[in-house]
């Protein structure tokens, strides 16, 4: 067997370690916090190491004790970042969450404190310091969340020092961003942007985030703003819009549990004759939970005939509970429920089951099973991912998804969901009416929307961190070489990304555009394969040669699908269902290569011959078709061959015609 090279390194950054250490008999153990590592890092490549760094909720002074914590941290991949207990309170509680976290999510009333920031400074630097002694050169760093934005510019200041230049650093920002009039209310607002803008690739939940992040900077720094890309200070940073999704999986296959099952007959025998409706939030102002209750207390009082027939089971999970602002509502929270519960209960049951605890899987699961309706009232959110969860365990029974139109999943989950501003108790109050009136058939097509997105959009979190788009060219055109397993996935990511945005486009024209991308990238990748990839299966593989021929087979009937989708029009009444019967075939497809296919491909190569026949792939596919032609002959090979004989025609018609505006696309002027 060939052998392989040093893998390279994935370096994750975060506030806190997904880890936990428990003291033991002197000696320390690290294990795995809830959703923890190993779901975080589901999907990496074979060929990537991973570290993850951040601080593991304790100080330890002792040295030797010290050792024996860093020690088994390390045996779970992670590196862990001591803190003192009071320095690491005034950046979490004082500054993180007392001041950035409130701004980021439209709070206004924000008070700065200058010991605050004093230490958010501090702790972003002995971060840097910490990275900046391990990271070595070919390495990509990947930083999390708003507790570390000073961190990139600070450890792009100490690389350089070191000698470590090939670094690429990409941050991911998992709250909102605001408009610039909030953001203006920091007094160290352009410090904040300075720090972020010394990374490579800077990510965002939404559009509406990106574009409020590239206006602060235009209005408060000197940039320079080209396409997708932000300059500043001589370092250009692209700027992407990143879905973050779940593993549906999971959830699917926790329902078939034996403890699961028999927790949802349970729920179901005590909720038999009652509408579910299910809250599921951490104990956060930013989830609009006083909101929630009252909208629900409206429609306790305006629809009396249905207060026997509904129940409102809200889980309220404690967080930040030595920060005054929680306690307070934590305060209002059970005042509120009380008042509701001694208005509106019967002998027959209380209007509200109030959890205030942390739920295991098994509850969790059981509870997302047997609702009818989900209700999320955010009044901001970085995405909420409740959302996709509840839809993965609804499979069969349609529940229906009432979702806040601040929360960031509206943006992709608009569609197949009852929406409406969580400020308004009426607008609340409607649309529980709404969810609970509903017919069969109105909730099986709101629902099947929904289930498309969650199947769709799976990548986890580190997953994530290779199959961006963005990153992963990123990453190949300045430090690393990639293999061929590295550069197919990221075309699929691709693929699936403006897939999404054909469906969840909000005009024809916008549509219009992501649907000629989704063609162009998928017409050109799939010749790619056939010229390039399936003749190293005949090649290297006992089974080569039939897995080339079934692989061609299907490239095959998705093209004839392509052909007649890339003529349609948005206003075409199955130009929806065209494309979700394409995507479905070809998701099979995906799936089986990058789970079976490529990995067999792989385990005969050498890093040096997966990386050259990575550079042939991306190189074939920039003469191929931008579409499918319905002149060629059937034959995928003979399709191929015309195909490319007709490209340079195509190229210069697809200059003439609509292309969304993103980085990685056909662009006029190079063409």
């Amino acid at each position: 067997m060939p052998q392989k090279e040093k893998k390279r390194t994935l370096i994750i950054v975060s506030n806190r370690l997904p880890l936990s250490l428990k003291k033991i008999d002197g000696s320390y153990e690290s294990s795995l916090s809830s959703g923890g590592l190993v779901t975080a890092l589901s999907g990496i490549s074979s060929s990537t190491n991973v570290r993850w760094f951040g601080w593991p909720g304790i100080n330890i002074e002792d040295p030797e004790e010290r050792k024996i914590a860093t020690k088994a941290l390390a045996e779970k991949n992670g590196v862990g970042i001591f803190l003192d207990e009071k320095l690491a309170h005034s950046h979490y509680n004082d500054f993180s969450n007392g001041i950035a976290w409130p701004i980021l999510h439209y709070q206004s009333g924000v008070s700065f404190d200058e010991d605050a920031w004093k230490a958010y400074q501090r702790v972003n630097e002995i971060f840097a310091d910490a990275v900046a002694s391990e990271v070595q050169n070919g390495d990509l760093v990947w930083v999390h969340d708003y507790h570390l934005l000073l961190f990139p510019a600070y450890l792009r200041s100490r690389l350089k020092e070191l000698g470590k230049t090939n670094c690429p650093i990409g941050f991911t920002l998992h709250t909102p961003f605001p408009a610039e009039d909030f953001w203006r209310a920091l007094p160290v607002h352009n410090e904040l942007l300075e720090g972020v803008l010394a990374c490579d690739l800077i990510g965002f939940h939404t559009d509406e985030y990106k574009r409020n992040f590239i206006e602060c900077c235009s209005r408060g720094l000197d940039v320079k703003i080209e396409g997708g890309d932000i300059e500043y200070n001589g370092n250009k940073a692209h700027i992407g819009t990143f879905i973050v999704g779940i593993d549906p999986q999971k959830f699917t296959d926790g329902l078939l549990n034996p403890p699961v099952q028999q927790r949802v007959k349970d729920l179901e025998e005590v909720y038999k004759s009652k509408v579910v409706i299910l809250g599921v939030d951490r104990l956060d102002y930013t989830k609009g939970l006083v909101q929630k209750l009252q909208g629900y207390e409206y429609f306790l009082q305006q629809h009396p005939e249905l207060k026997q027939k509904v129940v409102l089971i809200q889980v309220a999970i404690p967080s930040r509970e030595d920060v005054k602002e929680y306690q307070e509502l934590e305060k209002e929270l059970n005042t509120l429920v009380g008042k509701i519960n001694g208005e509106h209960s019967t002998p027959y049951g209380t209007p509200i089951v109030y959890i205030h605890r942390s739920v295991s899987f098994t509850d969790l699961s059981a509870l997302y099973r047997i609702s009818d309706i989900c209700l999320i009232t955010s009044s901001r959110d970085g995405m909420n991912l409740v959302a996709a969860e509840f839809v993965a365990c609804q499979k069969d029974r349609y529940g229906v998804l009432v979702l806040s139109e601040l929360a960031g999943a509206a943006a992709f989950m608009g569609t197949g969901s009852i929406t409406f501003n969580p400020s308004s108790g009426q607008q609340v109050c409607d649309s529980i009416y709404k969810a609970a009136t509903m017919s069969r058939e109105e909730k099986k097509t709101s629902y099947e929307n929904l289930e498309e997105f969650v199947t769709t959009n799976t990548r986890s979190l580190a997953n994530a961190a290779f199959t961006y788009p963005s990153l992963q060219k990123r990453v190949i055109s300045t430090t690393m070489t990639s293999r061929i397993i590295d550069v197919i996935k990221t075309d699929h990511r691709d693929i699936e990304d403006y897939y999404n945005k054909v469906l969840n486009s909000a005009t024809d024209k916008e549509k219009i555009q992501w649907q000629n991308q989704f063609t162009w990238e998928l017409a050109r990748h799939s010749i790619g394969e056939e010229l390039v990839v399936y003749p190293q299966f005949e090649k290297k593989l006992p089974d080569g040669h039939a897995m080339a021929d079934k692989d061609r087979k299907e490239h095959q009937s998705v093209k004839e699908q392509l052909k007649i989708f890339q003529n349609m029009k948005p206003s075409d009444p199955a130009f929806e269902s065209t494309v979700r019967a394409l995507m479905q075939d070809l998701s099979e497809h995906i799936k089986e290569e990058e789970s079976q296919d490529l990995p067999k491909l792989e385990e005969t190569l050498t890093d040096e011959e997966s990386e050259r026949l990575a550079r042939s792939f991306s190189n074939t596919k920039m003469f191929v078709p931008s579409r499918s032609h319905p002149s060629a002959p059937d034959k995928p090979p003979f399709e191929t061959a015309i195909g490319l004989m007709t490209a340079p025609i195509d190229h210069l018609a697809d200059l003439f015609r609509s292309w969304p505006h993103t980085s990685g696309m056909p662009n006029p002027s190079s063409k």
